[in-house]
């Protein structure tokens, strides 16, 4: 809450969405591996400027999850090498290909290929 408090105090914007991510590390911003999404604005009105949020001014979603630290590094390798990983999908477009992805990620971690897992978080309004 802090954060967002700070940042709209810096930039005087109207509405703050603040992600506290699984791990510091940018590849894996947008990847809705986070423990808080968090909402925050002083009319109390959301990104649209016409739905409440639920506290008045804020509202936030979280988890009580815990990520071990094997998936923590199955998601750094992952964001960071999926790039190199894309074929194409037969209708145009582009896909990654897992298995070869999880394959690399198993070999880079010396773990079976089993155990290559993303995390997979579900988050709950609070309070």
């Amino acid at each position: 809450m802090k954060a967002a408090f700070e940042l709209r105090q810096s930039t005087g914007c109207d509405y703050v969405k603040v992600f506290h991510l699984i791990a510091p590390d940018p590849n894996q911003i947008g990847t809705a591996t986070y423990y808080v999404d968090l909402s925050y604005a002083p009319d109390g009105l959301g990104v649209d400027g016409e739905s409440p949020l639920r506290n008045r001014t804020w509202e936030a979603m979280v988890t009580d999850q815990v990520v071990d630290s094997l998936t923590l590094k199955v998601g750094k390798l992952w964001w960071s090498n999926r790039d190199r990983f894309q074929r194409d999908n037969g209708y145009g477009g582009r896909e990654t290909d897992e298995k070869a992805l999880k394959e690399f990620i198993a070999k880079q971690l010396n773990v079976e290929h089993k155990s290559v897992k993303m995390a997979t978080l579900f988050l709950s309004p609070y309070p």
